[in-house]
């Protein structure tokens, strides 16, 4: 995490994270892990300019909220059976960059119980995403009409 914080790409973000949010999730490609959901660990990092991050009224609109991250985990689990960890944290990550103030993200998937012997299973995903939008120019409207420049 380090090497990431240090980043040029981020050093004048803001970091919203969510770290160890459980869930039990349908996934998995082989047959023992077709019969029931498996508990799931979620890690998640966004990072936002601080342009875009620093409220100037104290709103929640003026602000990438903590709530999206759940929202996209959930959104992506109700889709029903993923066999990969991999596709769930492509799916993940894309939800979270639908919020256009969000720079990059970093995601860690662990399946709890996979082997005996083993505490955690996982998979870690980052992508950063560098556009005129997020990175110098204005992003977005709140619903009073506020850019963030």
């Amino acid at each position: 995490m380090t090497d990431l914080i240090m980043s040029n790409a981020l050093i004048d973000c803001r970091r919203v994270f969510v770290k160890n949010y459980q869930a039990d999730a349908w996934i998995g490609a082989y047959e023992s892990e077709l019969e029931r959901p498996q508990k799931m660990r979620f890690n998640v990092d966004l990072f936002v300019a601080l342009r875009c991050s620093t409220p100037e009224r104290d709103e929640l609109h003026e602000i990438v909220n903590s709530d999206i991250i759940a929202s996209a985990i959930q959104s992506v689990l109700s889709r029903g059976h993923i066999r990969l960890q991999e596709t769930m944290c492509d799916e993940i990550v894309a939800a979270l960059f639908e919020e256009g103030r969000v720079r990059a993200v970093r995601v860690q998937t662990e399946k709890l119980a996979v082997y005996q012997g083993v505490s955690r299973w996982g998979r870690r995903f980052l992508k950063f995403v560098l556009t005129a939008e997020n990175d110098r120019g204005p992003v977005f409207a709140t619903p009073d009409g506020v850019h963030c420049s």
